[in-house]
């Protein structure tokens, strides 16, 4: 099994989970993940919004780090532009407030919030939802709980 799982059966909200660390081929799949859901989004003008599950993670590897920063400042004006927001679900409270210190210095281009579990995440994940004026996907709790 991949370290990192991406699952799209309720687009326009998608699901990325992480479990242990992810190798240089599974995270370039997960880039590619990224990319397919920027480009179809760009295409129809359809906004979205992601979920990282990080619960289970491993640790980031620089490169991973690097690949990853690179991708969001190529992808900044697109982000702002289609993602609703983006939703980590991070269950230690020390890496949530590590991540919420980095994005203070170096925020996300899109809107986004850092819970401790994924049915916190999906409750805000509706919510912001509903601000948008985007149909909450039939079965998303249920499906992804």
């Amino acid at each position: 099994m991949s370290a990192i799982v991406f699952k799209e059966d309720f687009a326009p909200v998608y699901l990325f989970s992480f479990q242990g660390e992810a190798s240089a081929e599974e995270f370039d799949a997960y880039i590619a993940s990224l990319d397919r859901v920027l480009t179809a989004s760009r295409s129809t003008g359809r906004r979205f919004l992601m979920v990282f599950d990080a619960t289970h993670a491993g640790s980031l590897p620089a490169p991973h780090r690097k690949r990853m920063g690179e991708w969001l400042k190529t992808n900044a004006d697109d982000l702002r532009r289609l993602n609703v927001a983006s939703i980590f679900i991070i269950n230690s409270a020390v890496v949530r407030a590590i991540l919420t210190g980095i994005l203070w210095i170096q925020p996300l281009p899109n809107e986004y919030r850092i819970v401790p579990t994924l049915t916190e995440g999906l409750d805000v994940a509706a919510d912001l939802l509903k601000v948008a004026g985007i149909a909450l996907p039939a079965g998303l709790q249920a499906g992804l709980s």
